[in-house]
C-alpha cells in the first residue's frame, strides 16, 4: 500500500472496506473444466483431426470398395505465468487489523480478470495463453454465413453424372470437399447448361460427391469449366431479423460443428439492450427468458460477462470443447527480504501457472452481433 487518505487514526473501526473496484461475479474458469495440472509435464499435447476424405459409395457386390483417409496432427500447449504483488505497511496491517482479509479476498480476483482477457484474446507469443478468439479456426459466424465456404475453380470438378433418370445429377470433385455439409448452398456457373447455372440446395453423399437435386442432367455440362461457391443456408435467409433471430442463427450454424454450444457469453450492456427491444407496437418482445435465475435465449445460457466487448458474442462448446489446467493454482504468499525490512513492509504476491489447451477450435466462435444480423437480413 503506497498511500492511505485520512487523518483520523483513532477511532472506532468499521471492519470492512468499501470499493468502486468490485470483484466481478463471473470469471471464464468458473464455465470452464478446470484440471489439476501433472508436476512431471509442463506442456499439454494433445490429438486433431487435420483433414478427412470420407469416401463412402455404394458399389457392387464383388465391387472394390471406395478408399477413405484421415490425417492427424498434435498440439501443444504450454505453461504461461501470471500474477502480481502488493507492497503494504506493517504498520497498516497492524492498526487495520481488517486490511490483511480484504487484500486476500480481492487479490485472487484481479490474476482471474487477467485469466479472462487471455483466455479470449491472448495472441499465444511470448508469455501469453493463445486465447479463444485467435485459434485457428475460431471463425466468426456473421464469416461463415457471409462468405464462400468452399470456392470451386475451373478444374475442381472432376466429373458429372445422371441420377434418378436424368431428373438429378451427380456432381463428382476432383479433390474431397469435407468442409461442404448439408443445409449450404452451392452456387454454379459456367456449367455450359443456362439452367444449370444458379443457386441449388447442397445433398451430400460423401466427401467427394454432391447431388443436386431437381437439377437436370444433361450432356452438353462441362464438368472441367464449372465454377462456383459454397454458403451457408442461412445467409440472407431472414426479413426483418431481431436480436434472438441473430442469436438463433448463431446457434443454428455452430450446431453443423462436431459439438453444439452449451452457452453464449455476452456483456451485461448487450444483454439489457436485448432485453429491451419491442415491437412496433411498443410491446417488450420478451426475447430472454429469466429460468431459474439463469437468463436462457432458445433454452441455452447466455453468460454475462465485461470481459467481452459490447456488442460482441462468444459462443461454444465450453464443457468439451477446451479445458483450463492448473498447472499450479493460485497461491498468495506473504513475503520479505532485507530490502522490505529495512524499509519495514510485506510484500502479497499472488501467482499461479496456467495451460489452456482448445481441443476443438471450431467448436467456438467469436464475433459481432451487427454483422451476423446484416449477413442474414433478407434483401
Amino acid at each position: 500500500m503506497n498511500t492511505h487518505t485520512g487523518t483520523i487514526l483513532i477511532s472506532q473501526q468499521d471492519q470492512r472496506y468499501f470499493s468502486k473496484y468490485n470483484p466481478a461475479k463471473l470469471h471464464l474458469r468458473d464455465v470452464l473444466p478446470v484440471l489439476q495440472g501433472d508436476p512431471q509435464f509442463p506442456t499439454y499435447t494433445f490429438g486433431q483431426v487435420d483433414s478427412v476424405d470420407r469416401n463412402i459409395r455404394y458399389v457392387t457386390e464383388n465391387g472394390e470398395l471406395p478408399e477413405s483417409s484421415i490425417s492427424l496432427k498434435e498440439v501443444t500447449a504450454a505453461t504461461v505465468r501470471v500474477g502480481t504483488h502488493l507492497k503494504v505497511s506493517k504498520r497498516m496491517l497492524k492498526s487495520r487489523i481488517f486490511l490483511r482479509s480484504y487484500l486476500l479476498a480481492t487479490l485472487p480476483d484481479r490474476v482471474y480478470l487477467a485469466e479472462d482477457w487471455n483466455i479470449l484474446f491472448g495472441d499465444g507469443t511470448g508469455d501469453q495463453l493463445l486465447g479463444i478468439a485467435n485459434q485457428t479456426g475460431c471463425v466468426p459466424v456473421e464469416t461463415i454465413i457471409g462468405s464462400a465456404i468452399v470456392t470451386i475453380s475451373a478444374g475442381d470438378v472432376d466429373s458429372v453424372a445422371s441420377y434418378n433418370s436424368g431428373a438429378d445429377t451427380i456432381i463428382t470433385f476432383a479433390d474431397p470437399q469435407p468442409d461442404i455439409i448439408e443445409g449450404m448452398n452451392i452456387t454454379i456457373a459456367n456449367s455450359g447448361v443456362s439452367a444449370f447455372n444458379k443457386t441449388w440446395p447442397v445433398v451430400k453423399m460423401n466427401d467427394r460427391q454432391i447431388l443436386i437435386k431437381g437439377g437436370a442432367y444433361s450432356s452438353s455440362l462441362v464438368a472441367a469449366n464449372i465454377t462456383g461457391t459454397v454458403n451457408s443456408g442461412a445467409y440472407k435467409s431472414i426479413a426483418y431479423p431481431n436480436s434472438a433471430d441473430v442469436i438463433n442463427t448463431i446457434f443454428a450454424v455452430m450446431n453443423y460443428a462436431q459439438y453444439s454450444p452449451t452457452a453464449i457469453v455476452l456483456n451485461p450492456i448487450t444483454v439489457i439492450s436485448i432485453m429491451a427491444e419491442k415491437d412496433t407496437m411498443g410491446r417488450n418482445l420478451a426475447l430472454i427468458v429469466n429460468n431459474n435465475g439463469v437468463k436462457t435465449l432458445n433454452g441455452i445460457p447466455i453468460i454475462e460477462m465485461t470481459s467481452i466487448p459490447v456488442g460482441k458474442y462468444l459462443v461454444g462448446d465450453f464443457a468439451n470443447a477446451a479445458n483450463l489446467i492448473d498447472y499450479t493454482s493460485l497461491s498468495l504468499e506473504w513475503a520479505e527480504d532485507v530490502n522490505t525490512k529495512l524499509k519495514n513492509y510485506v510484500a502479497l504476491i499472488a501467482q499461479e501457472e496456467l495451460i489452456f489447451p482448445v481441443y476443438m477450435p471450431w467448436a467456438f466462435a467469436y464475433g459481432d452481433l451487427a454483422s451476423v444480423k446484416t449477413a442474414i437480413t433478407a434483401d
